[in-house]
């Protein structure tokens, strides 16, 4: 005689015994899924692309420093075009800084002035305001009291010093020494560079669909930035109390209700910071997908068992 067991004496059915088993061995296994897989796959997708977004800042950042540091040897070069007398009428040295400045499409005017603001040769003509008004300007005086060792970059501005020029540009000079009836002095070269021409370097840049770049100074004022002239109009504004907080690394805010990924790193010889801007939604649409992706499949899995 064969024994065969009886599970309903208890109310429970062998099969309803299975089925409950293998539903609650389901339950478990989705809910690991869910709990432990999940999380940490998200995570590792987020990362990659948080990383992703870094390394395209930290080119962006490797792309200025190569365009800043070739502005830097054009105007150590011109300085090595400029006279170390001034005694005599040596003007020769006019058609080198001509032809340094047709040199560079991007080179708005190339001058030296001299110790009391007067200025010695311009590519660009004559001066239309007084040596006093040159020697109270910033790039003027930052450059003397640097006596060289720096060059002194400055904000974006419209260029009015020239008779003949009326450009947006960022100024660049240092101190130069010369003689002049046998004392030492100390002029100043200033090179105006294109404002336009310095914004493409990192214009190009973007960080996903709406992301951007912008450039600020060690103080937090906007150097580039793709919408620089809605900004300085009162516009648009760019929010940079995080990164202004941060002062380099990567932190994050909240602008009309999207998160934002803010990454900063600094720009070599001059303190001015390049920071990414990039929206969370974007750069983490594979993320997205993959949590709608595993959650249709799970919730495909359960009505499985179910059915």
């Amino acid at each position: 005689m064969t024994f065969k067991p009886n599970f309903k004496n208890g109310g429970y059915s062998l099969q309803s015994v299975l089925t409950a088993a293998f539903l609650l061995l389901v339950a478990i296994v989705l809910s690991c899924v869910l709990l432990l897989v999940v999380p940490r796959v998200s995570g590792m997708l987020q990362q990659s692309a948080v990383e992703r977004t870094k390394e395209t800042v930290l080119q962006g950042v490797n792309s200025v420093e190569i365009y800043v540091d070739s502005m830097l040897r054009a105007l150590h070069y011109t300085t090595g075009l400029l006279p170390r007398t001034l005694d005599g009428d040596n003007i020769s040295w006019h058609e080198s800084l001509d032809f340094m400045r047709s040199s560079r499409s991007d080179t708005a005017t190339l001058a030296f002035f001299l110790e009391d603001g007067s200025l010695c040769y311009s590519t660009d003509g004559p001066l239309r305001v007084s040596p006093e008004e040159v020697r109270k300007a910033p790039w003027f005086q930052k450059a003397l009291r640097w006596e060289g060792t720096v060059s002194h970059f400055s904000l974006p501005h419209v260029q009015d010093l020239f008779e003949s020029q009326r450009r947006y540009v960022i100024s660049i000079s240092r101190s130069v020494p010369y003689e002049k009836d046998g004392l030492q002095h100390t002029g100043v070269l200033l090179m105006d560079i294109d404002y336009l021409a310095f914004s493409q370097v990192s214009g190009g840049i973007a960080l996903g669909e709406s992301g951007y770049v912008y450039l600020m100074d060690e103080n937090g004022t906007l150097v580039t930035h793709p919408k620089l002239p809605l900004i300085a109009s009162g516009i648009l504004t760019e929010d940079r109390t995080a990164v202004n907080t941060a002062t380099l690394g990567i932190t994050g805010d909240r602008v009309e209700g999207r998160e934002r990924i803010l990454i900063t790193a600094t720009v070599s010889q001059t303190r001015w910071r390049l920071v990414g801007a990039a929206y969370a939604d974007e750069i983490l649409k594979l993320q997205s997908a993959f949590i709608r992706t595993i959650s249709i499949v799970l919730i495909a899995a359960a009505l499985a068992c179910l059915a």
